[in-house]
């Protein structure tokens, strides 16, 4: 949800546009991606001392050139404005909930910004409880984030899982066409992704699967600085050599 956020206070004259935005943005969401039985919104909640100190750091260079008409700091575990706006996204479930036939089995959770933990974290703790008791599932978890491929390749027991990076589905197709600004939605899925590294790696792709996930930490994220003088793809190059290598002796 943080992602939705970001983008909603950046043409958000106050609390209340930036409300009305995130509705929009929801509502163009789910007609494109529609639920047939959950719904979960996560928003990123207090983090862990690494992701604190990031944080910090991104904080301290908003408060001093902000690129929000609202801004950015709002959207912090602990504001008035994250408290009304997990309750504004409770309204919105249960409106939704009473108003839309299409949503009558669905059911919406709603993580604020009062429980610790980050958005894309919630939501795979989420799918991991959801596996307790069955796997045959098809999950789609939207979002922005890189990190969001690193943990569906973590999500092992569920075949058919995607991660979609939508575009702004708030604007119709034509109005971005003709404001040059195409952003074609990308939806990867896990399941392909390792059919691609069994292809890549006959009969190692779990394992495969497991390394690759070590390969796109050592490039970087919020917990951890990227490795120096290394990128995904130069990693990934280096990698490849080296199993060669092992295959031939």
């Amino acid at each position: 949800m943080n992602g939705l956020l970001h983008t909603a206070c950046r043409k958000a004259k106050d609390f209340e546009h930036a409300i009305l935005r995130v509705y929009k943005e929801l509502d163009a969401t789910l007609r494109t991606l529609i639920p047939t039985k959950s719904v979960v919104l996560a928003f990123d909640g207090p983090g862990p001392l690494a992701k604190l100190l990031t944080q910090r750091k991104r904080r301290n260079k908003s408060s001093k050139a902000s690129k929000y008409k609202l801004s950015g700091l709002h959207i912090t575990p602990g504001t008035k404005f994250m408290q009304t706006m997990r309750e504004a996204c409770e309204y919105y479930a249960a409106l939704r909930l009473v108003a839309s036939a299409k949503f009558k089995n669905v059911a919406f959770y709603i993580s604020g910004a009062d429980v610790a933990g980050e958005g894309e974290i919630k939501i795979i703790e989420w799918i991991h409880n959801l596996l307790q008791n069955q796997n045959d599932e098809k999950i789609i978890i939207v979002g922005g984030d890189a990190d969001l491929v690193l943990q569906g390749l973590a999500v092992l027991r569920v075949k058919d899982l995607f991660v979609y990076a939508g575009k702004d589905m708030s604007q119709h197709p034509s109005s971005r066409k003709a404001k040059g600004k195409s952003s074609p939605s990308i939806v990867l899925s896990m399941w392909e992704v390792v059919r691609s590294l069994e292809r890549l790696f006959p009969g190692q792709s779990q394992a495969v699967r497991a390394d690759l996930i070590v390969l796109m930490i050592m490039n970087g994220n919020d917990y951890l600085p990227k490795v120096r003088g290394g990128s995904f793809e130069s990693f990934f190059r280096a990698y490849k050599k080296v199993k060669a290598m092992i295959g031939v002796h």
